[in-house]
């Protein structure tokens, strides 16, 4: 479970379990404020950015032989790529180093903290187990290739599998779609699949011209079915599958070099930074 669906919007798992884990801690110091307690908001605040920093910057050092290839994208936050450790740790030492520079907060601070940290888990928890219980199995469902014959995701079992749902009008997907295909010529281990979602094989074949992309496995969802059956709530989603067909892991958003790879470890267990 990558992501939760709230009305119009979708949340990253992580994004959720920050906010609610912030609206956590503010609301605790809030309270204690009316009791009479320091103010310890600002500090939350800065307590936070710290965090992020150091958190962000763990993951990119983990991780630098793919960004080294794309610079850039260590500025691009939106493939989820923070140190959860490092980030933590930032929080606790700092949060003790502010008690001890100012005895006022010793009090309203730490519960403020462990209060936010508490809800934060608490969230990651959940998404765990539920993602956990929702191993989805292949759909029997029957796909397009770009010459009209028929096939479906079974056909590809055997090894593990890394399907990305799309379309042409998606923006992020266009984006992305380059990497991925990169990607794929040079994992031999792994069969790279984009199915597009509703279009037509016309369109889809127009784009892959134009864009002069090359991918070794293009599908038409007209009905868009697997959006249906794996609950995709937006574009670009991006399945890992297992040898045997099972879903291990699902991206909602655009993938980076450094993402993919890290997502991969859940289907390649010898992938690695």
């Amino acid at each position: 479970m990558q992501s939760v669906s709230v009305g119009p919007w979708v949340f990253a798992v992580g994004v959720l379990a920050l906010l609610l884990g912030l609206a956590a801690a503010f609301s605790v110091a809030t309270f204690l404020k009316r009791r009479g307690h320091a103010d310890v908001e600002p500090v939350l605040w800065a307590l936070l950015l710290l965090a992020l920093l150091a958190a962000r910057a763990a993951w990119v050092v983990r991780w630098w032989p793919a960004y080294r290839q794309s610079p850039w994208d260590m500025l691009d936050v939106r493939d989820g790529g923070f140190g959860v450790l490092a980030g933590a740790l930032a929080l606790a030492a700092a949060t003790l180093v502010w008690m001890w520079r100012r005895p006022s907060l010793r009090r309203a601070l730490p519960i403020s903290v462990a209060s936010g940290m508490a809800a934060w888990a608490l969230v990651g928890l959940v998404a765990w187990q539920l993602r956990e219980a929702s191993r989805v199995p292949l759909p029997d469902l029957i796909l397009r290739r770009l010459d009209g014959s028929p096939t479906t995701l079974a056909e590809f079992r055997g090894k593990p599998m890394v399907v990305n749902l799309w379309a042409t009008w998606c923006g992020p997907c266009r984006e992305e779609m380059p990497m991925l295909v990169r990607a794929s010529h040079g994992m031999t281990d792994v069969r790279f699949v984009f199915v597009d979602q509703g279009e037509s094989s016309g369109a889809v074949r127009a784009f892959l011209q134009r864009e002069r992309l090359v991918p070794a496995h293009v599908l038409i969802d007209s009905g868009s079915g697997l959006s249906q059956h794996y609950r995709a709530p937006g574009y670009p989603t991006t399945l890992f599958i297992d040898a045997t067909g099972r879903l291990r892991d699902m991206r909602v958003g655009p993938l980076t070099a450094a993402s993919l790879r890290v997502h991969l470890r859940h289907v390649v267990p010898t992938s690695s930074p």
